[in-house]
């Protein structure tokens, strides 16, 4: 059973494939009517110059595609998904996001266990 995005494992963050993870990006052109090529190196513009993207498998919460599908669907998760939806993510806060799931898949993962610990002690409350 996979516990991490398989893109970026987990990390939520990729090397961008445009620049190779340089920032830089090659610009080649034609300099005045001589048939003189000019080189120039930019701003990637994949990755504004950074190397580096927000994986776009898992929008940055290094969650496997199972995971983030019924994440998408839970409504503890609006303020997350929003910020997916609207594409409100910077490589900056891909560690902040990790967090935000992290909490709520514990409250998740309590609410369960609680759950859980009712139906037992109904059960044996029943026998």
């Amino acid at each position: 059973k996979t516990k991490d995005c398989v893109e970026c494992s987990g990390s939520g963050i990729l090397t961008c494939t445009s620049c190779e993870g340089s920032g830089k990006y090659a610009l080649i052109g034609k300099r005045g009517q001589i048939q003189e090529f000019q080189y120039v190196l930019a701003s990637c513009p994949e990755c504004f110059g950074t190397g580096k993207k927000v994986c776009e498998h898992c929008f940055g919460t290094g969650l496997p595609e199972k995971k983030l599908k019924g994440m998408l669907r839970d409504p503890r998760f609006e303020r997350i998904t929003e910020r997916l939806r609207t594409q409100n993510v910077d490589i900056e806060l891909v560690p902040e996001i990790q967090k935000e799931v992290k909490e709520i898949q514990a409250q998740i993962a309590a609410e369960k266990q609680a759950k859980k610990a009712a139906e037992a002690s109904a059960a044996s409350g029943e026998a």
